[in-house]
């Protein structure tokens, strides 16, 4: 199966975090993603459209270290996840 909806699959994922079918950090998701976000920080869904359908060329080096660190500890969620 393949989602082409970033939208919905954060809220898949959701979903199966509330309905105790996975273990995810719900934190982790709303830093990802653009459901419930309550502060002001943008969400990695938000940096990519805009530097995918804006015209900016450059990404602040905070930024960036950011959005990768999230990214590895999304994969490492993700994995021990696969694993069960």
């Amino acid at each position: 199966m393949k989602s082409q909806n970033q939208e919905c699959t954060f809220a898949l994922i959701y979903s199966l975090i509330e309905d105790n079918k996975i273990a995810f950090k719900k934190e982790l998701l709303a830093k990802i993603s653009s459901i419930d976000v309550k502060s002001e920080e943008k969400t990695s869904t938000e940096v990519r459209e805009q530097f995918q359908y804006g015209t900016e060329l450059a990404i602040k080096d905070n930024l960036y270290k950011k959005l990768f660190e999230s990214a590895k500890e999304v994969i490492a969620e993700a994995k021990v996840i696969i694993e069960e």
